[in-house]
């Protein structure tokens, strides 16, 4: 049987990863606020802001690589199963 450390790892933190995901969103679009490197002066650059979803994944430890590799083999094992079809 295959690991899926990743996906387990995931389905532990999924409603603290929910709950910490949507308060960045809101903070980005509610006050304007995101995490990350302040501008230069006179800049107003919000390229260097940090992904959310990759901060939150690195905060749980969470893979994202391996997690989508996880993802890709367990619907692969699904569908030779005729579990889901497409």
């Amino acid at each position: 049987m295959v690991e899926y450390s990743e996906i387990e790892k995931l389905h532990k933190v999924k409603d603290s990863i929910k709950i910490i995901y949507d308060f960045l969103e809101w903070a980005l679009k509610e006050k304007d606020m995101a995490l990350g490197f302040p501008p230069s002066k006179g800049s107003d650059d919000r390229s260097l802001c940090c992904d959310n979803a990759k901060l939150v994944a690195e905060y749980f430890k969470i893979d994202q690589d391996k997690l989508e590799k996880e993802q890709e083999a367990l619907l692969g094992e699904l569908r030779n199963n005729n579990l889901v079809k497409f």
